[in-house]
């Protein structure tokens, strides 16, 4: 299955003395249900994030990001209506201990780069949850990039204990 949808707009004066102009080129649906994305020279790949247990305080979303222009460019800022928060964060190994912590500076994506958000590594944290995630929902984020701008996308929601979005395969020994 294959969807396409262009739509432009023009951004408000607020929008565009704060970042620039808002802009989205191409959604598509891939034929595993995952969304693609592509605002200005980046190409967002199956955003997806796990469902939440019932009391739960934060979430985590995961996607890949591609620069396909030849500068880099910069996440921002990250937004959601079911979060206060919602920031980068990285996991890295300190002996037996995995430690989390929010990146200091915007998330880079080198011109030609790949960045993937994935579980065990950068990752979105959705921190202080107005609601609750349940498996299959779509949860709406708001990304500011330093050049490409602003874009809306969703992330679906696949089971709590997830290891990929609904419909792609599982990862096996860190390997797809």
């Amino acid at each position: 299955m294959s969807l396409a949808l262009v739509a432009t707009r023009t951004p408000s004066a607020a929008e565009t003395t704060s970042a620039p102009q808002s802009r989205i080129e191409k959604i598509a649906m891939t034929p595993s249900g995952g969304a693609e994305y592509s605002i200005g020279n980046l190409h967002i790949t199956a955003p997806w994030m796990r469902a939440t247990p019932k009391g739960a305080s934060v979430a985590s979303g995961y996607m890949t990001i591609t620069n396909m222009g030849s500068e880099r460019d910069r996440l921002l800022s990250i937004e959601s209506d079911i979060a206060t928060t919602v920031e980068v964060h990285e996991m890295s190994q300190s002996g037996e201990i995995m430690k989390m912590r929010p990146l200091e500076k915007p998330l880079e994506i080198a011109p030609g780069g790949v960045v993937e958000l994935k579980p065990s590594g950068y990752h979105l944290m959705f921190s202080h949850l107005k609601q609750g995630v349940n498996e299959g929902d779509k949860v709406r984020i708001t990304m500011v990039f330093e050049k490409a701008g602003k874009i809306e996308i969703e992330l679906a929601a696949s089971g709590i204990a997830a290891k990929g979005p609904s419909g792609a395969p599982m990862m096996q020994d860190g390997k797809m």
